[in-house]
């Protein structure tokens, strides 16, 4: 339990998926010198104050400090005496407070637009509960009617308006004062003028706190983490294809080490891929409202850098889903596996493939995993020998540089220097590739022993039966939705020449 509780505290303090994802050592390869693994006590608890200092300095953490200390040093002054209290109280101070803590947001740029958003409504509500109060005071009816007609058009522009929480924070204004003055005896002495003014210099006050602590008190710049999470994101998305293009395909290699090692943690990582795009897009939309003296930020095309990500990712996807046909949980009830046999047996089928080694969990092994020994270990030496040998070479060239032109895109995103003169050629890598698979389709491409299907034999009936899936299966990969992945590169990369430049032409 202890256990549990300390993943969950590390967990809250992750400001995206992929900043939990990349944190520490959770994809780095354990043989390398730079991340030893400890093996003394002293050691352990060295990489433990390690790892404490790492979650310190995650945003989420900062963030949560420096809000807990700005509400702090609010709220103290109320605590000093009875007099500054009296006054403090008279002078409404506690919408400074309550102020502060709300247009606190992670980014800078949230932060300006919320406190925007703040002044605005703020200043329209007092204005607007001033008019009524002093037209209406002497007449209920005459004030009830002017409150629900500045009521109509604030919940118009909070449902329906460009940007809600002006309407919101006016509203709130508005009942704040209004109240206020009809029914707290301490506000009968002051006009509703006075109160207005009060009400709107304490959120200014607090508004201003607020900024000067998330400016300048561990800033987070949105657009900074936009280049960062982009980032992670290509490293990770470089890990995802290594896993599922090479490792996956070559079935009689055994690499010593695998940074995933079950379908269930390719899916983890492919879901935290998902999710850190939209992330990534909420980070984007906070830049417009950062400061930048170099001039606008460049949102379009970074836009467009995240669209080509998600086209990549859908690939991704595509590939996963013929390559390691495990439907996904809500899915589980149309797998056609589930119909040979009864429910729980099914679900215990299910957590069995989920839990199985990557590479064994290939299109090769889920072909042959019902079929006895003979026909499995024919299927596999023929996938072997036709399919994976035969394009072994090209396939591993063009799967290298493609994972090395992810490493220099996303090493570029974080440098912010210029991009080579010439990236790996992933074209002709990929054209390579599709030269040596020109021939997988043909029927008389190969020796399947023709004859023998032909006249019904049974057991090689079943043996081309699986290959030929296979076949389909392997070009769709590696020519289809290879020359997919290779286009969404040299978008990127072209996208990416604009942002930072090239040395060279």
């Amino acid at each position: 339990r202890a256990g549990q509780c300390w993943r969950a505290l590390w967990d809250t303090g992750a400001t995206t998926a992929l900043e939990a994802g990349h944190e520490g050592a959770q994809f780095s390869d354990p043989r390398a010198l730079h991340w030893p693994r400890p093996t003394s006590v002293r050691s352990r608890m060295a990489y433990m104050l390690w790892k404490a200092g790492m979650w310190v300095r995650r945003a989420n953490v900062r963030f949560a400090t420096k809000y807990a200390l700005l509400a702090t040093a609010l709220a103290v002054p109320w605590y000093w005496s009875i007099d500054v209290y009296l006054e403090m109280r008279r002078q409404r101070l506690e919408w400074a407070v309550i102020s502060a803590a709300a247009i606190m947001v992670p980014t800078v740029g949230g932060s300006a637009l919320v406190s925007v958003y703040r002044v605005l409504g703020t200043c329209a509500g007092g204005l607007a509960a001033f008019l009524v109060y002093e037209v209406g005071q002497d007449m209920p009816l005459l004030a009830y009617v002017l409150m629900v007609a500045f009521a109509i058009p604030c919940f118009h522009i909070m449902l329906h308006g460009r940007y809600p929480r002006i309407g919101q924070f006016a509203l709130i204004t508005f009942g704040v004062v209004l109240i206020n003055k009809y029914v707290a005896r301490e506000d009968q002495l002051e006009s509703a003028g006075e109160l207005a003014v009060r009400r709107t210099g304490a959120v200014a006050l607090g508004v201003v706190a607020g900024m000067m602590v998330t400016m300048y008190v561990w800033p987070f710049e949105a657009r900074v983490r936009v280049r960062q999470a982009l980032s992670w994101w290509l490293l990770t998305a470089s890990l995802l294809y290594g896993q599922l293009w090479s490792a996956l395909w070559r079935v009689y290699a055994d690499t010593p080490w695998r940074a995933l090692r079950t379908v269930r943690e390719y899916f983890d990582s492919e879901l935290q891929l998902q999710d850190a795009v939209l992330e990534i897009r909420g980070l984007l939309a906070d830049t417009l409202n950062e400061p930048r003296l170099k001039g606008r930020f460049p949102v379009e095309t970074y836009e467009h850098i995240i669209n080509a990500s998600q086209r990549l990712l859908d690939a991704l996807v595509a590939a996963r889903r013929v390559m390691l046909p495990v439907p996904p949980e809500d899915d589980m009830q149309q797998s056609p596996r589930r119909s040979r046999s009864n429910t729980s047996s099914s679900d215990n089928s299910d957590e069995h493939v989920m839990n199985l080694p990557l590479a064994l969990s290939s299109a090769v092994y889920l072909e042959s995993v019902d079929e006895d020994d003979a026909v499995a270990r024919d299927i596999r030496a023929r996938v072997e020998r036709d399919l994976l040998q035969r394009t072994a070479s090209a396939r591993e060239h063009r799967d290298a540089l493609v994972s090395l032109t992810m490493y220099v895109l996303a090493s570029a995103l974080v440098l912010k220097t210029p991009l080579p003169a010439a990236l790996p050629p992933v074209r002709e890598a990929q054209q390579r590739v599709a030269d040596a698979m020109g021939d997988v389709l043909e029927p008389d491409a190969f020796n399947d022993s023709s004859d023998n299907v032909a006249a019904g034999n049974e057991h090689e009936l079943k043996v081309h039966r699986s290959v030929a899936h296979i076949r389909y299966v392997f070009y769709y990969t590696q020519v289809m939705l290879g020359w997919e992945i290779v286009h969404e590169l040299a978008i990127i990369g072209g996208l990416m020449r604009e942002l930072y430049g090239s040395y060279g032409s």
